[in-house]
Parts: C-alpha cells; structure tokens; sequence
C-alpha cells in the first residue's frame, strides 16, 4: 500500500486531525505579528551579556575583516560565512556587542516566517502553530542572541527541506537553483552540513526505493509465481490482490521516485567533492602508519588537489549524463559562491584547501577529542529543560504519524530520529547543537497541533467545551503549586496531614467535576479539550522558561543553555579601564597585561581592540616586573606574580568564566530508578525546571564552577576616576 493512500482512507485517528479553514488575510496577519513578536524579542537588549568566549572570536575576526585587515578561514570557527554577514553589520551598523549579534537575530527571525513556504505540507494551521512554537521556543530564541553558527544553519536547513519538497512536487529547474543556493551557504556555515546532506540524501533514496524498486521487485514475484501456478495446469491465483493504488497513484509514485533521483544525483554531485576529507580516516586503519598531508602541509596542494580533481571530475560526467546543460550551470553557481567566501574575495587562495579539505578533516578529529564529554542522553535532558512542549506533542504525532503516515511526515519522522541518534552518539556534545535536534520535533509537533486544532468544530462547540479547557488548565497550576509547597514541608504534624487530606478531597471533587463535563461532551471533543489545556499550560511555561533562560539567566549558568559562559564581571572591569584610561590618556592609549594562560585572551582580545597597547603575554613564569597600568592575571599564576606586583594596588578576583556544575553526569537507569523513588530527588528536580535552584554547596549557595583572574591596578591611578 503506498504512503499517500493510507492517507486518504478514514480512520478513528483520522478524524481526530484534518483540514481547516483560515481565511488568507487572518492568517497573514498572524505571520507579520508572529515575526514582529519574534524580532522584538531577539532584537531587544543584544548588547547586555558579556560575549561568550566563541562568540568572542567570531566577533573580533568579523571586525578584522571589516576593518580591512582581511580574513583567513580557520576550520575551528566553522565557515566563512557568518564573518563576512558580521562584518557587512559592522560596515553599516557600527562595531559593539549588540552588533556582533544582530545577524543571528535577524536570522532567528528570519526562521519563524519560514514555515509559510511550508503551508501546504504542515497545513495552514500547522504551518502558523510552528511559527509560534519557533517564535517561544527557549533554546531558538536564546541562540538567535547568541553569535554561533547554529541559528543559520537552522535556516539553510529548512530552505534545502523547502527546496528538495517543491522539487518533488513540481519538478521546477529554478527549485534546483535556489537548492544550490542553499547547499553551498549551509557549507559556508557549519560542518553540520554534512549531517543534513546524509539524513535527507538518505532518505531520499530510501523514497526511490520505495516508490520505484520495491514495487518492480513485488510484480515480478507475483508474475514468477503466477507463472509457476500456470506450468503446472493449476488455475491462476485469484487471490492475489490488484494493486490497491489506482493507476494515477502509481504514477504519481513512480514520478516523486524519479524525482527523488535527480536530487541524489544533483546534491550528491555537488557536495562530494567537499567529502574527500573522510580520506583521512584512513590513517585510523590499523594496516601500518598511513599519514596523509593536512589541508595546511607543503606538499598537500598536489595530494589534495589530483584527489579533488578526480572527484570533481567523476561528478561533472555524471552530472552531465543527467542534464549537460542544467548541471553545469548549478556547479558554476556552488562552487563559484563557495570559493568566493572561503577565498574572501579571492585574497586567502589557501581558504580552498582549509574548507574542502580542512572543514572535514578538523571536525572529524574533534570527534575523537569528544569537547565537552557529554553522556549519550545529554540532548535528551536538554530538551526535556527548555523544549518539553514539542517533546511531549513531538511523541504523540509520531505515535499517530507512524500509524497514519505520508511522505511528508515520514521525512520528519525521519529526519528527528536520525538526527537525535546521530548528535547523541556524536563525540562533540554542545548545547548549540540542540538547535538541530529539537528542529524536526517542532516542526512534528506544529503539523500534529495544527491539525488538531482544525479539527475542532470552534463554531458549534458550547460552554462546556471551553469549561473543560479551563478546569484542566487550573487543575494542573494547583498541581505545580501544591508540588512546590509540599516539597518543603513535611507531614509529619497533625495540622499537615489535615491539610494534605483537605487537599485530596478537593483534588477528587475537582476531578469529578472535570468528569462530568467530559462525558457530557463525548470522548472525542473530551480528549480535545484535554490536549488543549496541556497545550496552554505547556505554552504559558514555554515562555516563562525563554524569557527567563534569554533575559535573566542569559550569563548565568543556572541555565544548562549557558555553556561556559564569560561572567558579568569582565564587561564592568572592562568599563572601569575604560575610565581610567580616559583620566590617564585621553584616550584608549593605556597599557594593559592580559595573561595569555587558559585561553585568558578571550573575550579580552575583543573587549580592547581599540587599545593599542595591550599585550597578552604567558605569566605562568613571570620574569622581570610588568611595566603596564593594567595586570590581569588568571588565578593559578597570581601567588607567583604578587611578589612582582609591589606597585600595584591589591589585586581584585574576578570569575572569568563560569559554567554549570553538570550535577547530570553518571546517570544510568538503576540509578534513575532509584532516585525516582526519593521524594528530596522529586522535589529537587521540580525546584531546578521552576525556578532553576541548583542544591546547595559548601562553597556558596550553588556549585557553580568558575575559572576566575585577578585584576591590578597600579597604584598611581585612582580607583574610581
């Protein structure tokens, strides 16, 4: 049976979900005001929080090349790209800490209007409910404020989903273009291009098999069975089912396979010669000691570049059995927008070499460095924090979508499985990456919610309806409240216990009640009605936990979001040298010592670009006195720096960065089982998703870490010019 015809027979499922009518000029105005909402909220207030160590680098690189000073692709900051949009801010907005971040603002907003070119596929109403769902999620809107590459990369991935979709549908030459576009600018982002090109690439090939291989391979044997049936005088089998698709179905099928095939073909053609990085695993082999040359080497130019011009060879005659006139036109339109980024403009030749050979090659080493060590289950527990709404609803339209599937919900089913499963098992575990996870899931979940919400008959339903949303909703904030009071209290008194059954008996009334009206509605608008009040209360903490998690908890790393985060702290020392160096110079002309130890650099390099005189030497062996105004020393090499630093105030610690104490690590099932039959577990775990308490240490309330330095002042400047 083929995948659209499910769909067209009705279910009990079925009827559950369905169209809806919107009418065009409601549902635009939806879309303005969701983007409007979406841009206050990643526009407002960008300059705030301290740049992050990464976003640091990515800003202060943007400014060289913004200030003329050129631009080198490094593949440890990812691709070219976000540089050169930063330094395109910078030229027309001015250099600070808000404009480092305006790009991937605008670009987080960007991604909330996209769902519209998916309107057809989600549905009206899903399309609408995931661009609210983009606009309140948590982890989208604190890394739309943020300057990584990730908040892009989420946008050059629902363009190609958008493109490759048309293109089944359609088959249009200018969907293949605006595909190329899109390929090559999610390369110039981030190496999780590859990811993409191996999820969709592979399902698109699974579709082929589908629509195309295996119906071939099950006529041919029914026909060899049939014709054995036949050799031995036996009646023809006339149990054999027809086809069950018409004819039109079918040919629909083959021609979505075909199409599934120029885009293999087409992508494929174009991106694997960015491949041929994955060469290098070959020294993994255990087959003696097989060491190829990096990207950087000497001799690499001729290595690298016959590998390269093989591979683009067999491409170009493939893509030119497939169309000699379209292929080369989409190769010139790649490869002309990727060597023009990478080379900057054709002033970095070597740019070449770093992306289509060194992009791979770094990130797939940095596997095995496994940054930031995270378990298995780490973006499971990062979800489950800020995006629980598209988990729990994401769960249930899978549940239905496996059940009653189409094409387009089996690529999203596909795309979230494969996606989850390749991050977890991934050596580098960041939460940026979460982005990508959680991407498929909202997406599932706004169809699903979508479709729902359609299917309700809003005009004819009474008060009963609305009361059955509304008793829920209450129910469940009584719920959270009574949890909250009770997990700081004990039962133990009389007066407790008389309460705790006071309590009871009002939660079983409130519950009867909530049954009555139930079954007064029928089974289907009662299970409605209860999905829609799981969907308010999922919403309302939704978006307590973005505002909390972007506005106050931005730099604070209470938030499993806030990964090593530069401390409040820098950004005031920074303003107080800025003071003194206008009381001492007039200008930004004061010396300044930054200790280079631990990647102390950053975000300092970034803080005092203007100051010409800044060095950043390594004082973990200090020689002679420092002869600068200013002295920033990390922690581990200040006892060795006082006896050099007579003339200089008392040295002030600050954090420099700080992160959370990952309290998560260990976990395995008996051990989650076990802790959840211990209410203080229970109720540590209601405290931190609420109001994000983390328990107390010995050192300070909570165990955050921190890596902290010393700042000295010499003591001829005042302290407060």
């Amino acid at each position: 049976m083929k995948l659209d015809e499910k769909e067209k027979q009705p279910s009990v499922l079925d009827r559950l979900l369905g169209p809806e009518p919107i009418p065009v000029e409601w549902e635009v105005a939806a879309y303005v005001l969701l983007v409007v909402v979406a841009a206050a909220l990643r526009f407002w207030d960008l300059g705030t929080r301290a740049l992050h160590h990464d976003e640091s680098l990515h800003a202060t690189y943007s400014w060289n090349l913004a200030a003329g000073k050129g631009y080198r692709h490094d593949p440890m900051m990812h691709g070219p790209l976000q540089f050169h949009l930063t330094a395109v801010v910078y030229f027309l907005m001015g250099v600070s800490d808000y404009t480092a971040r305006v790009a991937p603002a605008a670009f987080g907003t960007a991604l909330v209007g996209l769902p519209w070119l998916l309107r057809r596929q989600l549905g009206r109403s899903g399309a609408l409910v995931t661009a609210g769902l983009l606009t309140i999620s948590p982890l989208f809107l604190y890394y739309s404020r943020f300057a990584r590459n990730d908040i892009y990369m989420a946008v050059w991935t629902i363009l190609t989903l958008v493109f490759i979709w048309r293109y089944l549908e359609q088959k249009r030459t200018r969907d293949l273009y605006f595909l190329a576009a899109a390929l090559v600018f999610s390369f110039t982002q981030k190496e999780t291009a590859f990811i993409n090109v191996a999820i969709f690439g592979s399902f698109l090939l699974l579709l082929f098999l589908y629509d195309q291989i295996l119906p071939r391979l099950s006529n041919r044997k029914r026909s060899s069975r049939t014709n054995k049936k036949e050799q031995l005088d036996e009646p023809a089998d006339t149990g054999i089912r027809p086809e069950v698709s018409s004819d039109e179905s079918v040919n629909l099928a083959r021609t979505r396979g075909s199409r599934a095939v120029d885009l293999v073909i087409i992508g494929g053609s174009l991106v694997l010669p960015l491949w041929i990085g994955l060469i290098k695993l070959a020294e993994r082999l255990p087959i003696g000691a097989v060491k190829l040359p990096g990207p950087t080497d000497p001799n690499s130019i001729l290595v690298w570049g016959v590998v390269f011009a093989v591979v683009l060879g067999a491409c170009s005659i493939i893509g030119s059995i497939w169309d000699g006139r379209l292929w080369p036109r989409l190769a010139i339109l790649f490869w002309a927008i990727y060597a023009v980024l990478y080379t900057t403009f054709l002033s970095n030749m070597s740019g070449l070499g770093t992306g289509i050979v060194g992009s791979l090659t770094y990130w797939l080493d940095q596997q095995g460095v496994r940054r930031g060590d995270q378990p298995t289950y780490y973006y499971l527990l990062l979800l489950s924090i800020y995006e629980f709404l598209p988990i729990i609803f994401g769960t249930a339209a899978a549940v239905y979508y496996l059940i009653k599937r189409s094409v387009f919900t089996t690529l999203l089913l596909y795309w979230a499985g494969t996606a989850l499963v390749l991050y977890s098992f991934a050596g580098e575990k960041m939460p940026w990456l979460s982005l990508h996870v959680a991407l498929p899931l909202l997406f599932l979940s706004g169809r699903f919610i979508g479709a729902l919400l359609s299917r309700i008959p809003w005009k004819q339903v009474g008060a009963n309806f609305y009361l059955s949303i509304l008793l829920p909703i209450l129910l469940l904030f009584f719920l959270g409240g009574m949890v909250l009071t009770w997990s700081s209290r004990s039962i133990v008194s009389v007066e407790a216990r008389r309460e705790l059954t006071a309590t009871i008996v009002f939660l079983l009334l409130f519950v009867a009640l909530l049954a009555w009206l139930w079954r007064s509605l029928g089974s289907r608008l009662a299970l409605r009605s209860l999905a829609l009040a799981t969907l308010t209360v999922l919403s309302l903490l939704t978006v307590r936990t973005s505002l909390r998690a972007s506005f106050l908890n931005g730099d604070n790393p209470v938030e499993m979001a806030v990964y090593t985060q530069t401390s409040p702290d820098i950004p005031m020392i920074y303003r107080e040298i800025e003071q003194l160096s206008l009381w001492k110079t007039g200008g930004k002309d004061l010396n300044i010592w930054i200790d280079g130890t631990s990647g102390f650099a950053w975000p300092w390099a970034w803080y005092l670009r203007d100051y010409k005189n800044t060095g950043y030497p390594g004082l973990d062996k200090p020689g002679s006195p420092p002869t600068a105004d200013v002295v920033v020393v990390h922690s581990s090499n200040v006892e060795k720096m006082r006896p050099l630093l007579a003339d200089y105030s008392e040295g002030k610690r600050y954090r420099h960065r700080w992160w959370f104490p990952e309290i998560y690590r260990g976990l395995d099932l008996p051990i989650l089982l076990s802790s959840m039959g211990n209410g203080a577990n229970w109720a540590q775990w209601v405290r931190y998703f609420v109001n994000r308490e983390l328990p107390a240490s010995t050192d300070g309330p909570t165990n955050l870490g921190s890596e902290d330095g010393y700042v000295f002042f010499r003591k001829d400047l005042p302290v407060r010019p």
